[in-house]
């Protein structure tokens, strides 16, 4: 019984995202996306859970810095900008190339990127969960560069199918944990930019480092993969200017000869963790960071959270 319910939740939410591209379709990009910052707004009444993981993070990270009005503020916007980037998502999966393309107004540090095309060295991408990160892996591909990105199975096939549908239609290439990595090397060897999303507590091979100033459970993946292979590890992300287009700043290339995982990992997060402050409200304080360390001892503590 419980599997059939779940089934059914499933066909209902792919019948509603399938339903939500075709209205995207019609909606102008401007005022969809600006409704979808208040739509957005209106579901987080009822989302408790996550507001509180939310204030619980912003609490974590900024402590007395920043008073309880301005942590509320920051919230606001924070929780606008899911609703953005949910739109923003769907109106990709309609738009040619070129609008797609055209969103991004402006790049710091393409040239680290363009190496990998004239000297065929791979390149480890270390990003974030900062604005609407999907159109990073789409303008790295329609920059010319070979793109590939780490994703998880959805849920439902048919989710699955719909949204990887939406991410190589401009030539990404999706590598899922149990696909062939002779595939994904081959890639590489072949200039391949291959994003990893770094900043999140996964249950992924993993190390502990300091992010946002606290320690953190982080994904040793990108350190591994750039030290075996040999490959340029750097880190990236892409972030909405006051205009609501989009920047993308890339970092030079970090140094790995002699430095171990646990170095590394220190070093994107150090970076990551700056590309954060820069941007607070675009980055997804909703997800629990720090659930492994601070969370932790919280409720050893008793705390209930």
């Amino acid at each position: 019984m419980k599997k059939k319910l779940k089934a059914f939740r499933n066909y209902i939410f792919f019948l509603f995202i399938q339903g939500a591209r075709f209205l995207v379709f019609f909606i102008p990009w401007k005022a969809g996306a600006k409704a979808c910052e208040y739509f957005a707004l209106f579901v987080f009444l009822f989302l408790k859970k996550d507001k509180r993981t939310l204030y619980r993070n912003l609490d974590i990270v900024y402590g007395s810095a920043l008073s309880a009005k301005e942590k509320k503020q920051l919230a606001k916007r924070n929780i606008r900008n899911y609703g953005r980037g949910f739109f923003e998502f769907l109106k990709f999966t309609v738009w040619p190339a070129s609008k797609i393309k055209n969103m991004v107004r402006e790049t710091h540090g393409l040239e680290h990127f363009n190496s990998a095309k004239e000297t065929k060295k791979g390149v480890i991408a270390v990003t974030l969960h900062l604005s609407n990160w999907e159109l990073l892996a789409h303008f790295t591909a329609l920059n010319g560069n070979i793109a590939g990105a780490a994703a998880k199975r959805m849920f439902d096939p048919r989710i699955d199918k719909a949204v990887n549908s939406a991410r190589t239609k401009t030539g990404v290439k999706i590598f899922l944990k149990d696909d062939d990595i002779r595939v994904m090397i081959k890639d590489l060897r072949q200039g391949m930019i291959f994003g990893i999303l770094s900043d999140q507590d996964t249950s992924v091979e993993s190390v502990y480092a300091p992010f946002l100033g606290t320690m953190a459970k982080t994904p040793s993946g990108p350190a591994l993969l750039a030290k075996k292979l040999g490959l340029t590890l750097l880190t990236v992300c892409i972030f909405r200017r006051p205009d609501n287009y989009y920047g993308i700043q890339i970092n030079a290339p970090i140094e790995t000869a002699d430095k171990t995982t646990e170095q590394l990992a220190a070093e994107y997060n150090r970076q990551l963790s700056e590309f954060i402050l820069k941007y607070p409200e675009q980055w997804i304080w909703v997800h629990r960071r720090f659930r492994m360390t601070v969370e932790k001892e919280m409720e050893e503590k008793g705390v209930k959270l």
